[in-house]
């Protein structure tokens, strides 16, 4: 992952974080939307699968949470 890519998807979790889920998800469907949508190259397209998948993957570790203990991990 790259700097760029990196930092993109830590400003996506500290706007997620402030966000209500109501807010964040039509955010969140133009995101895969615009990972679905094929670019000029096919190289261009498994970097925004890429991108989607990290930051899919950042959001839920961010956001996993202890079974009831209420602890954000």
């Amino acid at each position: 992952m790259d700097a760029v890519e990196a930092e993109a998807i830590a400003a996506l979790l500290n706007l997620t974080l402030k966000l209500s889920e109501k807010a964040f998800k039509p955010r969140f469907l133009r995101l895969t939307e615009w990972a679905a949508t094929p670019p000029a190259g096919a190289d261009a397209a498994v970097g925004r699968a890429t991108t989607l998948f990290a930051a899919a993957h950042a959001l839920t570790a961010r956001l996993r949470c202890c079974r009831g203990c209420g602890v954000w991990l």
